[in-house]
């Protein structure tokens, strides 16, 4: 019976070290996001691709708990994927009561549409798309019909600047180096989703051996 108690402690002990380290890791990524470069990110992502949120769910329970967002696929711009729509798994989420929240962690929302950089097909991580919401763009349509780029905080994008260069590592703010962002006082247009994508398509192409 000690033996057995003892057995149960341990186990109980186990889980709940577990658990604080999984804290740990997952404030970790929270905090220490560095900014990447466009091209970090064109050349780091295994699949771009211009889709719709169609369905989101919420499963797991503790620490554990995901939220798997469905993407209607629009149009790839790199990569393969051969069906029709995809699943990604963000770690944190609501469900029954029970929220596991992750600091920086941002989540498309249901009917967005948007550009996705997907870092890999295969490897699960706490967040799928690369440099967390440097790699998550929405689009807006305008009442004439256009649609426009902006980043995941909702500020447009006017310009894709590749000549950018960091001067040193720094984190990051949600907008990836080379990103230009309108400002307040900016004439410029924002940045049509159409000339977006064939930008990005031209760089690839120039960057692939």
């Amino acid at each position: 019976m000690v033996r057995i108690r003892k057995t149960l402690w341990f186990q109980r002990f186990k889980r709940l070290a577990l658990s604080l380290c999984f804290l740990m890791v997952c404030s970790a990524h929270a905090t220490s996001i560095m900014q990447r470069s466009l091209d970090d990110m064109i050349l780091g992502s295994e699949l771009i691709f211009e889709g719709r949120v169609a369905h989101v769910e919420t499963n797991g329970h503790g620490r554990q708990i995901h939220t798997r967002i469905t993407f209607e696929i629009l149009d790839i711009i790199k990569g393969r994927w051969d069906h029709r729509s995809i699943t990604l798994n963000f770690l944190g989420g609501s469900i029954n009561g029970n929220a596991l929240k992750i600091d920086g962690m941002q989540y498309p929302q249901i009917t967005e549409k948007g550009i996705y950089f997907v870092e890999s097909l295969e490897q699960r991580q706490v967040h799928p798309l690369f440099g967390w919401s440097q790699g998550h763009f929405v689009t807006f349509r305008d009442e004439l019909g256009i649609e426009y780029v902006m980043t995941a905080n909702k500020k447009p994008v006017v310009a894709l600047d590749f000549a950018s260069k960091r001067r040193k590592a720094r984190l990051s703010q949600g907008v990836a180096d080379g990103i230009v962002i309108k400002t307040k006082d900016s004439v410029t247009r924002s940045m049509p989703a159409d000339e977006f994508k064939q930008v990005l398509i031209g760089r690839l192409k120039g960057l692939e051996p």
